[in-house]
């Protein structure tokens, strides 16, 4: 019996005691999660790349936080994470600027790339129509000219065929002339 009162007595004991170690656990646990919330704002998702101003919004809350007593015996482990998580935060967000810098740079020599072709492409159709303008304008002229020589060269004929059949008709007419005066 004295064994059974003893027996529960220590079954109390060990209940409080576990009881008190589980409030240390979760107590500690608790220290742990605040200091862990620290290093986790330098953490993104597995594909998630963060760009400059949220890597700036976390920087600015890592530098905001303030390791008071609240971190009772973690204290040191809340100012070490603390300044590893801004160390690395300042590190990749000048990675980033510098990056996003250079994506500007090169977009815009892209913009000025491709601002070039199209003004070369516009200049080669302009000198390709002033060119084939010129080509036609040429040709027109060719024949025009062609069509004058023709027409000259026609005229020419014609009037030599009439001049020649003219002189044949007086030559005819005088013949004509001759021959009856004969008679």
């Amino acid at each position: 019996r004295i064994k059974d009162e003893l027996l529960d007595v220590q079954g109390k004991i060990k209940s409080q005691i576990e009881t008190h170690e589980a409030k240390i656990r979760e107590h500690e646990e608790a220290l742990q999660a605040k200091v862990d919330s620290i290093r986790n704002l330098a953490v993104f998702g597995e594909y998630e790349t963060p760009v400059s101003h949220q890597l700036q919004e976390r920087l600015n809350k890592a530098k905001a936080i303030d390791i008071e007593d609240g971190y009772e015996h973690r204290k040191a482990d809340a100012a070490l994470a603390q300044m590893e998580t801004i160390k690395m935060l300042e590190s990749r967000l000048v990675e980033r600027r510098k990056y996003e810098q250079e994506q500007k740079e090169l977009e815009r020599l892209r913009k000025e790339k491709e601002a070039r072709e199209r003004a070369d492409r516009e200049e080669q159709i302009r000198r390709d129509a002033e060119t084939k303008a010129k080509q036609e304008a040429e040709h027109k002229a060719q024949v025009e000219i062609a069509t004058a020589k023709q027409a000259q060269e026609k005229a020419q004929r014609e009037a030599e065929e009439k001049a020649k059949r003219e002189i044949e008709a007086a030559q005819r007419k005088q013949y004509a002339a001759e021959q009856a005066a004969k008679r």
